[in-house]
This record gives C-alpha cells, sequence and structure tokens, in this order.
C-alpha cells in the first residue's frame, strides 16, 4: 500500500502586534513627552478597535443596545483594550462580553496613553466619564470601574478628583475591582530606580550615558514605584461610597505558599496588590480581598476563574475559592 504522507503539524505562531499595539509599548517608555508635543491621543472609548468621543451622538452609533448598567475597563500599562480578549487568533470574547450577555452590564473599553503620570490619566479618566454620564442614550443608575494594574491605580485617582467636585458620575459607582494593582508600588520599578542612580553617579562617561538614557522612564512607569497617584506622594484613600474589591494572583497554586507571598503574581507582590494598609490607612476590607493561586499578573484579565469572581462581586453571588494543588508524583 502506498504510504501516506505525514498531516503537517499545527503551528502556534503568536500574531504580529497591531499598530495600536506597537503604540501603546512606546506610550509607556515616553508617553509624557509625546503628549506634551501632541503626538499622543487622548484617552478614549473605543468600540471593535474603533475610537468613539463621549458626545450623545457617538454613543448612540457605539452602543445601540446601551442598557443603564455599564462596566468600565482600564488597561494596564503598554497595553490596549485587547488586553481583555480571551486567549485564541480571532476570539472576541472578553470579561465585558460575557457580563452583557449574562447580567445585561454594557461594556465601555477604554484606551489611554500610559506613558502620562497616574494623575493626569485620573483627570482625563474624570473628565471622559462625566461626559459619558451626560451622553448615554438613556439614564445611568450603576457604574464598576474595573482596573488592571495601572488601571486601578488611574481608577482611584479619577475617584479623588471627581470626588472632590462632586462629578456627577461618582455616586453613580456601586463597584470598583483592581486586578494586579500595584496600590504599594511596584519592586521592579523601584530597582530599576536605584539602578538608574547608581549609573550616574559612577565617575565614567559611558556609564552616566547609560543611567541618563535609562532616566528616561515615563512619569507613568515612574510612579509606578511606590503607588503614587498624587505629584507629592499623598495618600490617596478610596471614596467611601461604593464596594471596593482587590483579586490578587499568584503564580504557586497555593496563595498562602511562601513563594506566593514572595513572588505574588510575578510583577506585582500580595501585599502591594491586596494593600490592606499604607501608612496605616486601609486599603481594602478583608472581606473584599480575593487571592487566587496559580493566576500570573498577565493572566489576570483573561481567565475563567476571575471572570466568576467578577460576576459574583458585581451580582451578589458567592464565590467559593478551591486551592488547586498540584498531584504530587508517585514514589517510584
Amino acid at each position: 500500500m502506498p504510504r501516506t504522507a505525514p498531516r503537517p503539524r499545527r503551528t502556534s505562531a503568536r500574531r504580529p502586534p497591531t499598530l495600536p499595539e506597537v503604540a501603546a509599548v512606546l506610550q509607556a517608555s515616553v508617553g509624557d513627552r509625546l503628549h506634551a508635543y501632541g503626538l499622543a491621543a487622548e484617552m478614549r472609548i473605543v468600540q471593535a478597535g474603533r475610537p468613539f468621543a463621549p458626545t450623545a451622538a457617538e454613543l448612540k452609533v457605539a452602543f445601540p443596545h446601551a442598557g443603564p448598567r455599564i462596566t468600565v475597563w482600564l488597561h494596564g500599562l503598554g497595553v490596549t483594550e485587547a488586553v481583555w480578549r480571551y486567549p485564541g487568533r480571532r476570539s472576541r470574547t472578553t470579561y465585558g462580553s460575557l457580563l452583557e450577555r449574562e447580567e445585561g452590564f454594557t461594556p465601555v473599553f477604554l484606551r489611554y496613553n500610559s506613558g502620562r503620570s497616574i494623575r493626569d490619566n485620573g483627570t482625563a479618566l474624570d473628565a471622559l466619564l462625566e461626559a459619558l454620564v451626560g451622553g448615554w442614550p438613556m439614564p445611568l443608575t450603576e457604574i464598576a470601574l474595573i482596573g488592571y494594574s495601572m488601571g486601578g491605580l488611574v481608577v482611584r485617582s479619577a475617584l479623588q478628583q471627581g470626588a472632590a467636585r462632586s462629578a456627577s458620575w461618582v455616586p453613580r459607582v456601586r463597584h470598583t475591582i483592581h486586578l494586579g494593582v500595584p496600590h504599594l508600588g511596584a519592586p521592579l520599578e523601584r530597582a530599576g530606580r536605584v539602578t538608574t542612580s547608581l549609573l550616574r553617579a559612577l565617575p565614567n562617561p559611558f556609564t552616566k550615558l547609560v543611567g541618563a538614557v535609562a532616566a528616561l522612564r515615563s512619569a507613568g512607569v515612574k510612579d509606578l514605584a511606590h503607588g503614587d497617584l498624587a505629584p507629592d506622594g499623598a495618600w490617596v484613600p478610596l471614596p467611601p461610597g461604593g464596594v471596593h474589591h482587590a483579586i490578587v494572583g499568584t503564580l504557586h497554586d497555593d496563595p498562602d505558599h511562601p513563594l506566593s507571598v514572595l513572588l505574588g503574581d510575578g510583577l506585582v507582590p500580595v501585599a502591594s496588590a491586596r494593600g490592606r494598609t499604607y501608612r496605616t490607612a486601609p486599603v481594602f476590607a478583608p472581606e473584599r480581598i480575593l487571592v487566587l493561586g496559580g493566576l500570573g499578573h498577565l493572566t489576570l484579565p483573561r481567565s475563567p476563574r476571575v471572570y466568576r469572581a467578577l460576576r459574583a462581586v458585581l451580582t451578589g453571588r458567592p464565590y467559593t475559592v478551591r486551592v488547586r494543588r498540584r498531584a504530587r508524583r508517585p514514589a517510584r
């Protein structure tokens, strides 16, 4: 019998980055300078890859099936709203699309320049939400703000600034959910600051040059060192209105394992993401902190386990955390 040719193996080649994704990385690096020269777009609503202004006319086009309850999604450093998509080359499934289908929350995805300072982005979010409430096709009764990584700090900054001026959108916020947010800062950025300072202090022209280049990190990146939301580093608490939740990931399957405490989700330590206290001020109530083992930082915005937790938070349903433990290999 003739031999049949072997079937070609399926390759899982990653797709090339899109232009918005390349721009997001560039903005994370020098976005504050690009903004100063008018070369970076402002914070905006993005629907199916297309930007929309928060005006009544454009919102009616962008959200033909708008409901009275919305979820607002803010990505992290150096990415776009595409970070919320579930894995798959053509996947359009997101936490937002699932919550819309199953619970009736209309998702509003935002894209912003993550190289700007957290406070500046908070100001932009405050203004956008004010316009969104005024232009939404129907009266808004409930807003849930979901921030991933840096996005959670932007949420806190916007709430502080909006509350200070009695913004109309702030009383409508029923929930804020923070996924892997470095409320107490990110150690990697602090290490970068120390290294940069040492390089610039050494009496060597080459190391001084390297240190000067390294110091070009954007304002947004520098703010991550200590989770600064204000220029003077003053503490910005969450407002008393609404219910605030932190969802924390750990690389190890067991959240109580020493490696979980040490490494957190790989980028943000558990202590920073849960932010139980900061300069003696509470960040989240203990019962509003959920730690999920076996989830790294990059997995948090697109995990079925996180989605189930989000859905439980927004609907008031119970959610049981099951510790994932690796099966032991039988002794030989």
